[in-house]
């Protein structure tokens, strides 16, 4: 499922920021995909684990848990982009979509991560053209696509941003 590509931790420079909150621990995130984890410690926070890799938009992220953050309250693991990048918000889009996550699997994104909604269309054996909704971003778009063509009868789907006016009518789902 995976399409990451593994970085060595800490080996890429920049000023990271978490950008999302995944409500997954570092084992669950290591059943999705191979993680080699790196454990250190953070001042001030403790023991902590990370993981950095390059997204399919060619952008570097990273996963940081600080396991002093479980009894604070605090459940997941961190998704961490370069601080200020004009793809933090795309960047962390492709890290969702990497991974088979969407927006429902987050506890929390940075309010000043602007993801681009977009719209989910499908063909008919017509040649008609419908939107199926509109998303909050591609990964939300692209797991609801692919619940659509795990079925017998096939359609086509793509997924484009959303144009508030265009010649589809979107539902929100």
């Amino acid at each position: 499922m995976s399409t990451l590509t593994p970085v060595r931790f800490g080996s890429i420079s920049g000023n990271y920021r978490a950008s999302a909150v995944v409500r997954l621990l570092p084992e669950e995130l290591s059943e999705r995909c191979f993680i080699d984890w790196t454990r250190y410690e953070e001042d001030g926070l403790g023991e902590a684990v990370g993981a950095a890799f390059k997204a399919s938009n060619g952008c570097h992220f990273g996963f940081e848990h600080h396991f002093h953050a479980r009894t604070l309250g605090h459940h997941g693991t961190s998704i961490v982009t370069l601080f200020q990048s004009p793809k933090e918000a795309e960047t962390l889009d492709a890290a969702l979509c990497d991974l088979g996550l969407t927006t429902a699997d987050t506890s929390w994104i940075r309010e000043d991560i602007l993801l681009v909604p977009c719209d989910l269309i499908r063909q008919d054996d017509n040649g008609n053209q419908f939107c199926v909704g509109t998303y909050r971003c591609r990964a939300d778009a692209t797991a609801e696509q692919s619940k659509l063509t795990a079925s017998f009868h096939k359609q086509d789907y793509w997924i484009q941003a959303h144009e508030p006016v265009n010649q589809y009518i979107c539902p929100t789902p």
